[in-house]
């Protein structure tokens, strides 16, 4: 028969075990998401952009002809986004709206720009 002190051992060895293995995980540490590199366009892509010079001069242009000169970009550019030498996306809406905002991987790595006078965003 075994006597109480080898049963004692017995019981502290038995919860050292289950204690081993139910808290061996906790200390594991999570890594955080590894987010995809932003790509800011160079200064010769958008020297080279149709688009971006028209957002770009479009403040320059007096408020009552805003909406012609936007016409004339949906004429061109009836889609977004806009795909420029294959390499730079230019995305844009047309249309009421107090806020826009794109869902997907880019969501944090656009300018939002809206220009007074006009529904483009």
């Amino acid at each position: 028969m075994k006597s109480p002190a080898s049963a004692k051992v017995y019981l502290l060895l038995f919860l050292c075990f289950i204690t081993l293995i139910l808290f061996t995980g906790c200390s594991e540490k999570t890594e955080e998401p590894i987010l995809p590199p932003t790509f800011n366009p160079s200064e010769a892509e958008l020297a080279n952009s149709a688009f971006f010079a028209f957002t770009s001069k479009l403040d320059s242009i007096p408020v009552a002809g805003r909406g012609g000169a936007v016409r004339e970009l949906l004429n061109l550019y009836p889609l977004s986004p806009v795909i420029e030498d294959s390499s730079l996306a230019c995305f844009f809406w047309y249309g009421k709206a107090d806020t826009v905002m794109i869902q997907g991987d880019i969501q944090m790595a656009w300018g939002r720009t809206h220009h007074e006078g006009h529904k483009l965003w």
